[in-house]
C-alpha cells in the first residue's frame, strides 16, 4: 500500500532526490494537523522535579558539545581548510 503513494517515488531512480518533495509535506503537515485535531487536553504541569530534569538535559548537552570539539578540534579545522595537515616524519 505504501509503495503506491507518490512519497516513496521511482524505485528504478537513485537514492538521492527520487523523493517527491511536496508529496512528502503534504504526508507530514497531514500527520501533524491529524494528531493535533485527535489530541484531548493534557492536564499536565512542569514541578520542580521536571524543571530540574529539563535544565540537567541542557547542561548535559552543552557539556557533551564542548567535550565533543575539544576532542576533534584538529579534525574540524583540515575539514574547513582552515588548517592545514601535518606531516609528521
Amino acid at each position: 500500500m505504501l509503495r503506491n503513494l507518490a512519497l516513496w517515488g521511482n524505485q528504478n531512480k537513485s537514492v538521492r532526490g527520487d523523493i517527491n518533495m511536496k508529496s512528502y509535506w503534504t504526508v507530514i503537515l497531514l500527520v501533524i494537523v491529524l494528531t493535533g485535531e485527535f489530541a484531548d487536553t493534557a492536564y499536565a504541569y512542569l514541578d520542580a522535579g521536571s524543571g530540574s530534569m529539563i535544565l540537567q538535559l541542557l547542561l548535559g548537552g552543552v557539556a557533551g558539545l564542548i567535550v565533543f570539539l575539544k576532542v576533534s578540534w584538529k579534525w574540524i579545522l583540515e575539514k574547513f581548510g582552515i588548517k592545514k595537515e601535518e606531516n609528521v616524519g
